[in-house]
């Protein structure tokens, strides 16, 4: 991967890119996830995940990184944040 950087809305992919990338963020970790497109789609709506303010990190063109926000009224907070393997350190 190169490093040049770009943010775009998760909003911009589909709930399948989403949960295979949210699923590579956290290889390696003690407690791998596997990620599907309906789970994200229950955790999007349990947690009032808002994908358009939520963002994909983007190396070389790559998805490398998801960091979602959940909204409720006037609270926020990180609904998930994870770094592909190659991207990380």
């Amino acid at each position: 991967m190169t490093d040049t950087q770009q943010f775009v809305p998760a909003s911009a992919f589909t709930l399948d890119a989403l949960a295979d990338l949210f699923t590579r963020a956290f290889e390696g970790y003690r407690y791998a996830m596997r990620v599907t497109a309906s789970l994200l789609s229950d955790r999007i709506a349990g947690e009032n995940i808002d994908l358009h303010r939520s963002l994909v990190v983007l190396l070389g063109g790559e998805p490398a990184g998801v960091a979602l926000l959940g909204l409720r009224g006037a609270q926020a907070w990180c609904g998930g944040f994870g770094i592909v393997a190659a991207a990380r350190g």
